[in-house]
Parts: C-alpha cells; sequence; structure tokens
C-alpha cells in the first residue's frame, strides 16, 4: 500500500516539489474509496492544467465543459450531446463547430462549420456513407453503400491531373492481383475518350466513347473516325437467331443483319 502524505500546500504562485514515492511523484488516494482532484474558485473560471516536458510540453486542460490542449489549434473534447450538426470532439479547440458527432444510436457525423458533410450510418451489420442525406441505408440496396444527394445539381468528381487516367471499377474480391478486376468505366485524358470494359482485367474494350459523338463497338475510337460516327469492329456472324430482335455486325468490313428467322442481309458492302 502507498504511503499516504498530507500536504499543506501554500499560497497560489509558489512552486511545491513533491518526493518520489517508488517513481511516482504524486498519488491520490481518498479516504472514501474514491481518486479526485477537485479545483474549485469562486469565479467560475476553473482550469485543471496538466503538464509535461516543462514549458516547451503538452499542456492538457480540463476547464467547464471541454478537455483540451492548451496550444491554439489543438483537439478538445467537449461536454455536449452530440448531434449532426453539434460535434464533441473537435480536431482544433478554437474551431468548435467543426469534427464529429453523432445523428443518432449507430450513426457517425462528420460536420463543418455546423454542417453535416458525411454521415455514417451501421445496419444490420452493413456500413452506409451519405452526404448529403440522412438516411443513405433507405435507398437501394444495389447503390446504398455510398449516397450522394443535393437539392440542385449534384455528382462527384475525379481529378485526373493532367493526363493520368481515371477509373470506376468492379471487383468480385479484395485481391489486389489484376485477375480481380472484373469490370471499369476508364476515362483516358491523354486521348479524350472513355473505355468501358465488361471483361476482366481490363481485357478488350467492349465499348468506346470519343469527344464529339464518336460511339466505337467493340473498340476505342477508330482514328479515321469522324464526329458524329459510329464504329463498328469487325466480327464473326451470330451463331444463332436472336430471340427478340437483330444483330447487326460487321464481318470484313461489310455491315450485316441477322434476323429471328435466320436470314442474314449484307446492309453494305466493305
Amino acid at each position: 500500500m502507498p504511503k499516504i502524505v498530507q500536504y499543506n500546500f501554500p499560497p497560489g504562485g509558489t512552486v511545491v516539489q513533491l518526493a518520489d514515492q517508488n517513481s511516482t511523484a504524486l498519488e491520490i488516494e481518498g479516504v472514501d474509496s474514491k481518486d479526485y482532484i477537485t479545483v474549485d474558485t469562486t469565479d467560475g473560471a476553473e482550469i485543471l492544467t496538466l503538464e509535461a516536458g516543462g514549458a516547451s510540453g503538452q499542456e492538457l486542460q480540463i476547464k467547464a465543459g471541454i478537455l483540451q490542449y492548451k496550444a491554439s489549434g489543438t483537439a478538445a473534447m467537449i461536454s455536449e450531446d452530440p448531434t449532426a450538426t453539434n460535434p464533441n470532439f473537435c480536431p482544433r479547440n478554437n474551431d468548435t463547430d467543426t469534427g464529429m458527432g453523432s445523428a443518432g444510436l449507430d450513426k457517425l457525423s462528420l460536420i463543418s462549420g455546423g454542417v453535416e458533410g458525411i454521415l455514417i450510418v451501421e445496419t444490420g451489420s452493413v456500413a452506409h456513407v451519405g452526404i448529403g442525406t440522412t438516411e443513405p441505408e433507405a435507398y437501394s440496396s444495389n447503390g446504398n453503400k455510398l449516397v450522394l444527394k443535393s437539392g440542385s445539381h449534384c455528382g462527384l468528381t475525379i481529378d485526373t491531373t493532367g493526363t493520368n487516367n481515371g477509373n470506376i471499377l468492379f471487383a468480385t474480391d479484395t485481391d489486389d492481383a489484376a485477375g480481380q478486376l472484373d469490370a471499369g468505366i476508364q476515362w483516358t485524358a491523354a486521348s479524350d475518350y472513355f473505355r468501358i470494359y465488361a471483361t476482366a482485367e481490363f481485357g478488350n474494350v467492349d465499348l468506346g466513347i470519343g469527344a464529339s459523338g464518336k460511339l466505337s463497338v467493340g473498340s476505342t475510337p477508330d482514328g479515321n473516325q469522324a464526329a458524329n460516327n459510329i464504329y463498328i469492329k469487325n466480327g464473326t456472324a451470330p451463331s444463332a437467331d436472336p430471340t427478340t430482335g437483330g444483330f447487326l455486325y460487321v464481318e470484313s468490313g461489310a455491315l450485316k443483319y441477322r434476323g429471328s428467322s435466320a436470314t442474314v442481309t449484307t446492309i453494305a458492302a466493305a
């Protein structure tokens, strides 16, 4: 049991040095089995400061309703009920309307300037992220992992930084190997067109969309393609009849059509 020492502290402004008792400079043991430090003043501005590292070290302050580092711009925890627009943890103690709050049970709000910017909601062990919406989990389960909502214009910007490619990828596994990449949409900034892949590993291009209304089937836009043209890459004749329509394809440069009665019509020669 630690030795209990009673100190009679002198008036404020006097430095008191405490003897080291078993490598602990000061241990407080209440006689009523409670450990506490009470700082009480009559001016309503009680502050408890804990300092480590001397004048150049960190100073942690506990004052009315807030726990913070003393240095301006450092973190603070506020003794308030958090809401979707009121944080109780703030990265900067001089910016108390910016930080993390909670819109309710199992809801985490990221707040900037008193405005909820991002909401993370857990339902059924699934996390949903919403921007501009208070209920991302309420949307279709096919697309409610991330929901963006706006009263007017709403969108997502991918900055490709010059000539780099921008990608939206679809995968069925977490493996980083190329084989786990099942499909994707790629913007090729250097060539100014979209590539759409429905095949694994970003293999052959299935559809290309270029500037000036260029549409290419089975390829990126052809180098000789003019504005508002459709290019169809050479393919092979369909092996069976379509069930509810017809097949339009190019074979050896000729434009052909196969209908549901196995009739193949050459629309234009190569």
